[in-house]
């Protein structure tokens, strides 16, 4: 008995302990497969003020075996409107979905960013447990912004006039506005017409039309326009400058292409800004003097031109010419009227008058720059006149070189002409005047060459070279210069053409190198000289043909440098090459043959 017993017991235990094995498993098993899903978990949408929209929200539900959920949606805002909130759903193993709608509504909203939470609540009937699912939520309510072009204006209207201003209203985003427009303040001289309502849909564009009128309008008026939406508003600014007929004068001070504007300055020194049309541009630069008829603009100094007329005083002064003295001959024209065998030069210019009014002038002179020690005194005859329109008169200068001086002074005056009256006239013209005291002294160099077989430039030592004025002096010769009249001998007759019959030279030999060198005083202040290369030393002479006649090459230096000629010049002779030279006329061979015969004999004599 006692062992039946003890086997009830036992299989009692066993059963009781299968059952809390097996009762434990299951349980298990349905929470494991206690789940959910919605379909996002970042809700977000944009609206226009007063304007909502819906999201499609999907929930799916696990849970085994079947058995109910409850489902509960808690808006954490009074904007998140779900269009149903308690579901009872029988969730199978294999999960089970539906969908359902969510408002978002930006009517009682403020434009602006608003950020919230939907809690999705799960009771899983079965198993008695509840579950969470939170998801965020934003809502962005748009600000319904519109522009305005031009936001400010400036308007220059008669006193009494009528002119419609264009105004381009954008709407820049997709919220349709409405816009009342109203002025902010009142004007018994300005009144403003318009239509005061504006419907801009998404993205509109729309001109607004004002109509303003003015009435003895005497000076400027800044008026506002507010034009306001239910969440945003902006203000226009006119100012309205009344436009006064004007006529001014006065001298041009300063031109800006750039900007489209010129300054004139009237004769009591009251400046004027004009606005240059495009027809004016280009036309004007500083010294003009106009005549500007028109209208003011936006303050009283502006001017909107009408008629632009140029009044011009139409006084002219001629360039003085440069006077230039030759030390030695003062007799020699240079530029000027001579007073014979004096230091002393007179030139003329002229003053015109081409205007439409008198004019009149004084002259004064003032030393610019001195170069040098001399005195010079400069006279003006007359020193002051009047000018009748299209009349001229003549002003002469007179220039005495006082004391003696150093050759190469340079004295250079200002001519100043003060011209009345001004305005209209420039008040002043100033004329460069210059006086020169050129040197004598010149210095011609050079060498002779000659091309060999081999084309290498050969020098021809110890030859003759002459230097001769090409020209009958007027004033006194160097007293190194040599005389003759009439023709050089030994040399074809063609070595004389061209030269003076009364002739001046100077004559040297060439060194070891072919370098030659003449040093002199040119009296009459000229540049112009013969150079001519003899085939003769000091030991032989090179003939030709019959030997009767010297073989020569001629060239001619002369230089016409204003005011003076130069002081130096270098001239290398290379026969064979050089173009310019003139040889006999009565040689036909090559002259380079005989300098290269030149060059033997001046070789066989130098051994000996």
């Amino acid at each position: 008995m006692k062992k039946l017993s003890l086997l009830i017991f036992i299989i009692l235990i066993l059963t009781f302990t299968l059952w809390g094995i097996g009762a434990t498993s299951l349980l298990s098993y349905n929470l494991k497969n206690q789940s959910f899903k919605t379909s996002s978990e970042n809700i977000e949408a944009t609206v226009c003020p007063g304007e909502e929209t819906k999201i499609i929200l999907t929930i799916t539900v696990w849970a085994d075996p079947s058995q109910t959920v409850n489902i509960t949606l808690i808006p954490g805002a009074d904007w998140i409107k779900p269009e149903q909130t308690e579901f009872s759903v029988v969730a199978p193993p294999e999960g089970y979905s539906f969908q359902t709608t969510i408002t978002l509504s930006g009517e009682n909203l403020s434009p602006g960013t608003y950020n919230s939470t939907l809690t999705i609540r799960y009771y899983f009937t079965a198993s008695e447990t509840i579950k969470e699912d939170v998801s965020s939520v934003t809502l962005n309510v748009i600000l319904p912004y519109f522009e305005i072009i031009p936001e400010n204006l400036t308007l220059i209207m008669k006193p009494t006039d009528t002119k419609a201003i264009d105004f381009i209203v954008r709407n820049t985003n997709g919220c349709g506005i409405v816009i009342t427009v109203s002025p902010l303040e009142q004007s018994e001289n300005v009144q403003f017409i318009f239509n005061p309502t504006i419907i801009l849909y998404p993205s509109d564009i729309k001109t607004f039309r004002v109509i303003v009128k003015t009435m003895e309008l005497k000076e400027t008026v800044t008026l506002h326009l507010k034009f306001v939406s239910s969440f945003y508003e902006r203000t226009v600014t006119l100012k309205i400058c009344p436009s006064i007929s004007v006529t001014i004068e006065g001298e041009v001070v300063e031109v800006n292409e750039d900007e489209g504007y010129i300054i004139i300055e009237t004769f009591d020194g009251e400046r004027f800004k004009v606005l240059l049309r495009d027809e004016d541009k280009g036309k004007y630069k500083e010294g003009d003097y106009i005549k500007v008829t028109g209208r003011t603009g936006e303050t009283e100094d502006e001017i909107i031109p009408e008629i632009i007329e140029e009044v011009t005083c139409g006084v002219t002064i001629s360039d003085p010419e440069d006077i230039v003295f030759c030390s030695t001959c003062p007799e020699i024209k240079y530029g000027a009227e001579e007073i014979p065998k004096e230091n002393v030069k007179r030139i003329k210019i002229k003053a015109k008058n081409t205007g439409n009014i008198d004019a009149g002038i004084s002259v004064k002179v003032e030393l610019s720059e001195e170069l040098g020690i001399s005195e010079v005194d400069v006279k003006l005859e007359p020193e002051s006149f009047s000018l009748k329109p299209g009349e001229e008169k003549e002003i002469t200068i007179t220039v005495t070189v006082k004391k003696s001086y150093k050759e190469g002074d340079y004295i250079y005056y200002k001519l100043k002409f003060d011209i009345s009256p001004s305005p209209p006239c420039k008040k002043e013209i100033v004329k460069d005047f210059n006086v020169y005291l050129c040197p004598t002294i010149r210095t011609i160099s050079g060498s002779v060459k000659f091309l060999n077989p081999k084309n290498n430039e050969c020098p021809m030592k110890g030859v003759r070279v002459l230097l001769f004025l090409n020209y009958e002096p007027r004033c006194s010769v160097d007293k190194h210069f040599k005389e003759i009249e009439g023709e050089f001998h030994e040399v074809h007759q063609s070595f004389n053409a061209g030269l003076p019959d009364k002739k001046y030279y100077l004559e040297t030999y060439t060194d070891k190198d072919g370098k030659f060198e003449f040093s002199f005083h040119d009296f009459d202040c000229k540049h112009d000289y013969i150079l001519i290369v003899i085939f003769e030393t000091k030991e032989f002479k090179v003939k030709y043909y019959d030997c009767k006649n010297l073989f020569f090459v001629k060239l001619r230096i002369k230089n016409e440098d204003k005011p003076c000629p130069k002081g130096r010049n270098k001239r290398d002779i290379i026969i064979g090459k050089d173009t310019d030279l003139t040889i006999p006329s009565d040689f036909t061979k090559d002259p380079k043959d005989l300098a290269q015969i030149f060059c033997h004999m001046d070789e066989a004599f130098s051994v000996f």
